[in-house]
């Protein structure tokens, strides 16, 4: 539509001023697209995925099961190599853990967990790779055990289903929780329009996604594949 047109445009326009300006400073910029790259990753035999954010199923509420059950997922496909985003001139990314998060997944084998993170970009690390995120910095600082359930372009209601599927049976002693209020009250506007997610607002809510990962993901992996082509 001519919304998303003007943004890609937008985004367009900022790629190439940056790679103008990386040129002119001798800075090596890679200008592979997201789908470039996990095409050169498809040739060494190496399985990668694009970044699947929850709000992109806010107008379906998530997709149905073969018996007709919905599902809401909540991050992304889990333990493969993520690619996140390139606002610097590298692609950044991350290896997924089991449930799909920007976390290594032996945390979640840890009984006590110190710090909970939920929140947008921000928390997710958008355009960093791991050892330059949030989430990393923090735990070499405070030496805490933490687990990161930030993803890009996550709103408030996300952010609380997600605590609900995943955070609150850790039993964290703090949950920081990150507002950004560039668009985040916009973000809960769209997500209260979802039949599934308001359901976490009303109800003692769980659908349970910690149970049902192979679902997830091999219906993430159906999404991804029509994004790509």
């Amino acid at each position: 539509n001519f919304v998303e047109k003007k943004k890609l445009e937008k985004v367009e326009h900022e790629l190439n001023k940056k790679i103008k300006i990386a040129k002119i400073n001798k800075i090596y910029f890679d200008k592979r697209s997201i789908k470039e790259v996990i095409n050169d990753y498809k040739k060494e035999s190496i399985n990668s995925s694009i970044l699947i954010k929850p709000t992109k199923f806010v107008s379906s509420n998530g997709f149905k099961t073969k018996n007709g059950k919905l599902i809401y997922p909540l991050a992304g496909i889990s333990k493969i190599l993520t690619i996140n985003c390139n606002e610097n001139g590298n692609m950044s990314e991350y290896f997924s853990d089991r449930y799909g998060f920007a976390n290594k997944d032996n945390v979640w084998d840890i009984k006590k967990i110190d710090i909970l993170m939920l929140g947008d970009s921000f928390a997710h690390g958008a355009c960093v790779d791991p050892d330059n995120n949030i989430s990393h910095y923090l735990e070499n600082f405070s030496k805490k055990n933490i687990i990161n359930l930030g993803y890009g372009a996550n709103g408030p209601l996300i952010e609380l289903a997600t605590y609900f599927e995943y955070g609150k049976r850790k039993k964290p002693e703090i949950i920081l929780w990150f507002y950004y209020e560039g668009n985040d009250l916009n973000n809960l506007g769209n997500e209260i329009k979802s039949k599934e997610l308001i359901k976490y607002l009303t109800t003692d809510h769980n659908q349970e996604l910690i149970n049902k990962q192979k679902i997830i993901d091999k219906y993430l992996l159906n999404y991804q594949n029509k994004k790509i082509k």
